[in-house]
């Protein structure tokens, strides 16, 4: 039996985006990962976002200078997990093989080199 309350096909477009950006929201409560807001409001081409607070210093600085400690390793783990909740919800709601955003993309493939 669907956990949804109605049929996939009578979703709205800002209702897909609801649950995109509260994956997103789930995640970074789920890592710990502070968060400024979410909004579901359509701005710069964008059906909503969810705006993570600045990189700490201590992580900016031991990514530019290679210092990768496991504790700077979990915490861009954990962001990737937060950068990729957004698609994987995309996903089971939609049940169909969906794609990472190019912005997603860009920031997964940013930490991750």
């Amino acid at each position: 039996m669907s956990m949804l309350l109605k049929p996939l096909d009578q979703f709205t477009a800002e209702e897909k985006t609801a649950y995109h950006e509260a994956a997103h929201v789930v995640a970074y409560l789920a890592e710990g990962m502070p968060f400024e807001y979410v909004s579901i409001i359509p701005e710069d081409d964008k059906p909503g976002r969810v705006v993570g607070k600045e990189m700490p210093r201590w992580v900016r600085e031991a990514l530019d200078n290679w210092r990768i400690t496991d504790w700077v390793r979990l915490w861009v783990e954990n962001l990737i997990v937060v950068y990729l909740a957004g698609p994987v919800a995309d996903e089971v709601l939609e049940r169909t093989r969906n794609y990472v955003t190019e912005d997603e993309y860009q920031a997964v493939l940013k930490l991750a080199s």
